[in-house]
């Protein structure tokens, strides 16, 4: 059904705004069979839709954030996620509010992973770059010293090379 509600901006002026829910319903039934089948972008675009038709729709955001998670968007469906645990505080919402719950603590964890992946990542480039840096001044250091017999301005290059990769 259409429902209106009023909001009065000021004295001067009243904003109207239209709640499709019935549109909202069919976008969201949509959103749901896209995202069975995995088409997670394409039935993201029809929960945006439906929040569109009714800005309200629980069950709209939920699928809205459910489709973020897979998509990678983890930060985004994060904040869907808390939004739709707002949206849901109606009894006959207490399924979605659950499952947003027990989603949003499944890409919190998944946030935390990832960013606990990438600094360790860092860690590894650091070490490799170090690394790198100690290869090239060994090298350096064995070719000095590969002339027979080693001059002693070789013998120098050599061992700065060799503190240099300490």
């Amino acid at each position: 059904t259409m429902a209106d509600s009023t909001l009065m901006a000021d004295t001067t002026m009243t904003i109207r705004v239209v709640l499709d829910t019935e549109r909202a319903r069919t976008l969201n039934s949509d959103g749901n069979t896209l995202t069975e089948a995995g088409s997670f972008e394409e039935a993201l675009a029809r929960f945006d839709a439906a929040l569109v038709a009714d800005s309200t729709f629980a069950p709209a955001m939920y699928g809205r954030a459910l489709s973020l998670g897979q998509l990678g968007r983890l930060e985004e469906a994060q904040a869907t996620y808390m939004e739709t645990i707002a949206a849901s505080q109606a009894d006959a919402l207490a399924n979605v509010r659950r499952a947003s719950q027990r989603n949003l603590q499944a890409v919190e964890t998944a946030i935390a992973q990832r960013d606990s992946a990438l600094a360790a990542n860092a860690v590894i480039e650091a070490d490799n770059a170090r690394i790198a840096t100690q290869s090239a001044a060994i090298e350096a250091a064995t070719a000095a010293l590969a002339e027979f017999p080693v001059s002693a301005e070789n013998a120098q290059i050599a061992y700065d090379e060799l503190e240099r990769a300490r």
